[in-house]
């Protein structure tokens, strides 16, 4: 029989769920506008394309250096700070008006959001192994829970004529109240890595690695163009576009919900 978690780690567990959450609320709010993104910036496919690849950029420039500068100061101050950073980009985006400017704040933002998520999920570990018992799945259900809030709230906000700097001026608001909380009640994880920084990877990281490569090219896929593909190729309203990208979030957050138990009875 295993013992209740303590009071202090329950609550650990309920602030790095909160961060999951806001994270997912902030990319599904993004990822619903990006049709209306594109039009107010005059881009065409090709020019959304590059803008959007600058966030990949951005976030892969970074995620290393998170990973290092989490272990001096800790996951939870990481999080906390990188999701203020992108809590103050956000109005950014909703004003970008050109590609040159898009694919600047793109850039910023990537890093940011790419930091976050590194030291989102080494926190989410840290938990899990002070509980003993699996959490990360239900952790990313809890971000795609986040996603879908966010596409479902897009659809709502134009519905009654919110415009997209309103939007996410509130989101952004709501993403900086959150990151001052979190870094007061995420638990203290510093942890100083051992060995180089970059090595070569052993054949099964390498095939986890490109697992992961097509999980998040389909996933990217879906979320970057899933509206775009909904609005200029099947003539559907900003709105039915933002609703089906809530729909996509809503069927991952069903499969993550699952995880943790199947790893739990089957192994990962």
């Amino acid at each position: 029989m295993t013992s209740a978690p303590s009071p202090s780690l329950r609550n650990a567990t309920a602030a790095v769920v909160a961060a999951f959450v806001a994270n997912g609320v902030m990319f599904g709010s993004w990822a619903a506008r990006i049709p209306a993104i594109k039009e107010q910036a005059g881009l065409d496919a090709v020019h959304l394309g590059f803008a959007l690849f600058a966030a990949g950029i951005g976030a892969i420039l970074a995620m290393s250096a998170a990973g290092a500068l989490a272990g001096r100061v800790g996951t939870h101050v990481m999080t906390s700070g990188t999701l203020l950073g992108c809590a103050a980009l956000m109005p950014l985006l909703a004003i970008a008006p050109s590609f040159v400017s898009l694919f600047g704040i793109l850039l910023v933002f990537g890093a940011f959001q790419g930091s976050m998520d590194v030291c989102m999920n080494a926190n989410g570990l840290a938990v899990e192994q002070a509980g003993g018992r699996p959490i990360l799945s239900r952790l990313h259900a809890a971000w795609s829970i986040g996603s879908f809030s966010g596409a479902f709230l897009t659809a709502a906000a134009i519905q009654v004529g919110v415009t997209v700097l309103g939007q996410f001026l509130v989101v952004a608001a709501g993403l900086a109240v959150t990151a001052l909380i979190l870094g007061r009640t995420m638990l203290p994880d510093r942890r100083h890595g051992e060995g180089p920084s970059f090595r070569r990877p052993p054949r099964r990281v390498v095939a986890l690695g490109l697992l992961a490569f097509a999980g998040l090219m389909a996933e990217g896929s879906a979320s970057d163009w899933g509206g775009v593909f909904v609005k200029d190729s099947l003539g559907g309203t900003a709105q039915e576009a933002a609703i089906a990208l809530a729909a996509f979030a809503a069927a991952m957050a069903t499969a993550r919900l699952l995880g943790d138990h199947l790893a739990a009875r089957w192994g990962s």
